[in-house]
């Protein structure tokens, strides 16, 4: 097994790196070498994208290498820098003074701390048990690591799914990754996993920045991770939390660059921002509270801070050339347009007329805001009794006014809004929680005042961010939907950091401090038994289901035609598919990428025989409701079995390929 060997041939790279970029604080260097270490993948796929190689092993390990001989001629004529410097503290030790001494001192902080270990700790867990099973990540994210898989490229192919072919492409490159080198879809969760893990690191590195101790750091850190729509997003294949990851680092290093006048941190948050860019389209809807950010810090600033940012933003656009702007080149060439075929932009951004976009901004910013008051994560029943609290008290309310919100007005296809609908506790549908609610909403308030107040950017920035992008997701996004919550992640890692100082040392504030912690404590326990995507409680469980079935949990439909082609179509065979409409075809694939398959686009296609064979397809599965008549099935294929809607044909013995 390569995965060992290329992981070190990566992580190596990245830390001569960091090196040599000299990063002032250990935050920055953790950053640092999860940004650097992404890049090299991202990198080294695009690469072996343009030679149609993604699939060969031996690309991967080569162009690593020759990353790894870069990074080590930089590092020998950049004068051969501390390795090890850039993980020591300013009286170089390797830990903080006086951690065994904070036992006693802290010790509802420990015990948070604890709980927050053996989360992630039953998270990896759950990776390892738990195939991906939501459904983007059959439908899409899954599928195209899939594909790619078979191709050795990414560029685009017949499919009914066009996100399969236009999303970025940065985070499955992650996940392409795992799988490549480890030989299955075990792990590829993962990816998510440590980016919750570097969000960790940056939601301390930026209380750190905002003037709170190191407790009070750690304790917004740990906190954060409480928040249950982090703990489902830390083992799903989606990209909402990677996203979030490298555009909090990029606020944080830019913020950490200009304060200590440090290039090197500088540079790996113009890096992050390339590298979130190519991650997630919905970052875009960030960019105008940076563009402010930016206005705002020249304003507040001086000539010095003028030239850093300028520095700043030609290392932010050399990165994204490099490691940013690939797949949307890809969808320029392909499609006329950078973010994929015209029909799918206007299909997600709602191709808004200026009445469309009165009526969101006036529905959907108070729904959202509706949503993010979460009372989600507490013990049956007062959950319950809190949903319908808030919907009665609400409701009575927009009555009085006369404000209609649970009109189907704004409302995306298929949706609509109710005040008192309580939806499945997945990774989907999820929000932040009571403890976000109670905290973090307030505090974004507050400290946007003391930051005004003070001429502090960085408090201030926080409240940009967070407001610009309400506005613009409510504005721009094709109607309210329930699944929004995952898109402000984002702004929930910049601004969790502002409850630091909410955790108070003395003995009047004890009582408060371990109210949060045992509240957080109970919020995971919650979390992680009526996850319905994973569930850990009641009489079907995680530890019962075998693959099929967890894959197939969230989207019950698909597990008798998986099933069916698992009886009947052998593991290495090439299977094809004639759906009509996207469908969640990554089951069919299997965990280890064995099964090939081609999508019949258009359905029609099925009428050439010649192109089949030529395909090396052996049977093929129609979705029957919506597939073309029975007659359209040419004469040389013959049924072989059935599952719901479905039919698996196979060639008659005398027209086999």
């Amino acid at each position: 097994m390569l995965f060992f060997p290329a992981l070190v041939l990566v992580l190596t790279a990245a830390m001569l790196v960091v090196a040599i970029l000299r990063p002032p604080n250990r935050p920055a260097a953790v950053a640092g070498l999860y940004l650097l270490g992404y890049a090299n993948i991202v990198l080294a796929g695009q690469i072996a994208n343009s030679f149609w190689a993604m699939n060969r092993l031996w690309v991967w390990i080569a162009l690593h290498s020759i990353f790894l001989a870069a990074a080590w001629l930089a590092w020998q004529k950049a004068g051969r820098p501390s390795l090890v410097a850039p993980w020591k503290d300013q009286e170089g030790r390797f830990l903080p003074a006086g951690w065994r001494a904070s036992l006693p001192r802290w010790p509802e902080l420990w015990l948070l701390g604890l709980g927050v270990g053996l989360a992630f700790l039953l998270s990896a867990v759950l990776i390892w048990v738990v195939p991906p099973n939501n459904n983007d990540s059959l439908a899409t994210h899954m599928s195209r690591v899939g594909y790619w898989m078979q191709r050795g490229s990414f560029f685009p192919w017949p499919t009914t799914r066009i996100w399969q072919v236009s999303y970025p492409v940065n985070m499955q490159l992650q996940m392409f990754w795992t799988a490549l080198f480890f030989g299955s879809d075990r792990i590829v969760e993962s990816v998510q996993w440590l980016g919750a893990l570097a969000a960790v690191v940056v939601v301390f590195g930026l209380a750190r920045l905002l003037g709170a101790s190191r407790p009070q750091a750690l304790f917004a850190a740990l906190v954060w991770a409480t928040f249950p729509e982090i703990i489902l997003e830390s083992t799903t294949t989606q990209n909402d939390l990677v996203a979030g990851t490298l555009f909090s680092a990029m606020v944080y290093l830019l913020f950490l660059g200009l304060k200590t006048r440090n290039t090197g941190a500088l540079m790996l948050s113009g890096l992050a921002l390339a590298l979130g860019l190519g991650t997630k389209q919905t970052l875009f809807f960030l960019l105008p509270g940076l563009a402010l950010v930016l206005l705002l810090l020249l304003w507040w600033g001086g000539r010095q801070t003028a030239r850093m940012l300028l520095a700043w933003g030609w290392s932010g656009l050399a990165a994204f050339l490099l490691v940013g702007a690939y797949m949307f080149v890809v969808n320029q060439i392909s499609f006329g347009h950078p973010m994929g075929p015209e029909t799918a932009v206007s299909a997600q951004t709602g191709g808004q007329t200026s009445q469309s976009l009165r009526e969101n901004l006036a529905f959907n910013v108070f729904r959202l805001m509706y949503q993010a008051v979460d009372p989600t994560g507490l013990p049956d029943p007062l959950t319950g009794y809190a949903f319908k609290a808030k919907a009665l008290v609400v409701g009575k309310l927009a009555e009085w006014v006369g404000y209609p919100v649970e009109e189907p007005v704004a409302v995306a296809p298929g949706h609509k809004f109710v005040l008192r609908e309580r939806y499945v506790l997945q990774e989907d549908a999820a929000w932040y929680g009571p403890l976000f609610t109670l905290l973090v909403l307030p505090a974004l308030v507050y400290q946007l005042w003391v930051g005004l107040r003070t001429k502090d950017a960085l408090r201030v920035s926080i409240f940009i961010f967070a407001l610009t992008f309400l506005i613009l997701d409510a504005a721009l996004r094709p109607g309210w939907d329930p699944f929004q919550g995952r898109y402000f992640i984002p702004v929930v890692i910049l601004s969790t950091p502002l409850i630091a100082f909410i955790f108070r040392p003395g003995r009047p504030a004890l009582p408060a401090r371990w109210l949060i912690v045992l509240l957080a404590l109970i919020i995971t326990q919650q979390t992680f038994l009526y996850n319905s995507g994973k569930p850990l409680n009641g009489e079907s469980t995680v530890w019962t289901m075998n693959q099929t079935q967890l894959k197939t949990l969230q989207s019950f439909y698909m597990r008798e035609p998986v099933m069916m082609v698992e009886k009947y179509v052998p593991a290495d065979a090439t299977l094809g598919l004639v759906t009509y409409s996207a469908f969640l075809e990554y089951p069919f694939f299997r965990e280890d990428f064995s099964r090939r398959l081609v999508q019949i686009e258009p359905p029609e296609r099925i009428q050439d025989l010649e192109w089949l064979r030529g395909q090396g397809v052996e049977y093929i599965a129609i979705l029957t409701s919506e597939a073309v008549p029975a007659a359209a099935v040419p004469d040389e294929l013959v049924p072989v079995a059935g599952a719901g809607n479905w039919t698996l044909f196979t060639w008659r013995i005398s027209n086999s390929p």
